[in-house]
């Protein structure tokens, strides 16, 4: 896992958002989990088997490969509106 989240590329710099969308741009703030926080946050969660897990605002995905890789859900999904950081 530890290596997977390495591969990924980061989602900061300048963000515009994608094309048709109604959001504000003003309105968007940007921070990223860590890996470790990713290890503190995951059991807190209490997934069970046949959850979906949602990230809402999911940046560059590395929460939902993460929580994919684990196996424990059916389904992980990330939902992003800045076009920079929509992996």
């Amino acid at each position: 896992l530890m290596s997977a989240y390495s591969s990924l590329a980061s989602g900061f710099g300048s963000e515009y958002v994608m094309e048709g969308s109604s959001v504000d741009i003003a309105n968007l703030q940007y921070g990223e989990i860590t890996y470790a926080g990713m290890e503190v946050l995951y059991p807190a969660l209490s997934l069970m088997p046949g959850d979906v897990f949602y990230d809402l605002g999911s940046g560059v995905g590395k929460l939902v490969l993460y929580v994919a890789l684990r196996g424990e859900v059916s389904r992980a999904v990330g939902l992003e509106v800045g076009d920079r950081r929509h992996a």
